[in-house]
């Protein structure tokens, strides 16, 4: 950082010697209104600017789970577990979220990801069982929620707990 308020100064010194060679060719009268028009300026610049935000909702999916028994959940595609925003649904749920925030996905990440892309198959639900998952939250944008997607996973012992705003729930009863 100290390298870039030597930079920022050394530039801040060329403008002014800048502003001064343009200056030093005009008249007195010009030269001040050009004095004030390039103050302007650089008052203008430093004004400050608001920083879009978004608000982040409550999912009704997340409302549902808030009354369910206590269990682990992940959110699948498992890429969407690790996002900042599933963090902040567990405030509203209170289930805990396999996944984690992270700049560079763990080695566990891409076992795991390995394991539950075919959701449901024996292997997937080898890791929900060891991990301790009761509810699998799906995308409904990423995995076609269809009657015959869910009698695949009542196979696998799982309970379709509903649709809520394009997300669908499994509840893992174990």
């Amino acid at each position: 950082m100290r390298y870039g308020i030597i930079v920022m100064t050394i530039t801040c010194a060329f403008a002014g010697i800048g502003t001064h060679v343009i200056l030093k060719n005009f008249a007195l009268f010009p030269r001040k209104m050009i004095s004030f028009l390039i103050l302007g300026l650089v008052l203008l610049d430093f004004l400050p600017t608001p920083y879009k935000t978004v608000e982040v909702r409550a999912r009704e999916v997340d409302n549902w789970l808030a009354k369910q028994p206590y269990g682990g959940q992940v959110q699948l595609p498992l890429k969407d577990s690790y996002e900042q925003s599933s963090i902040y649904f567990t405030l509203i749920n209170q289930k805990p979220l396999i996944g984690m925030m992270n700049t560079y996905p763990s080695h566990r990440y891409f076992e795991m990801d390995l394991l539950l892309r075919n959701f449901p198959d024996n292997k997937s639900m080898e890791l929900l069982n060891r991990e301790k998952i009761t509810y699998v939250i799906i995308s409904e944008s990423d995995y076609d929620v269809t009657d015959g997607f869910i009698k695949d996973c009542q196979k696998y012992g799982l309970l379709y707990g509903g649709s809520f705003d394009g997300q669908s729930v499994f509840i893992n009863v174990q």
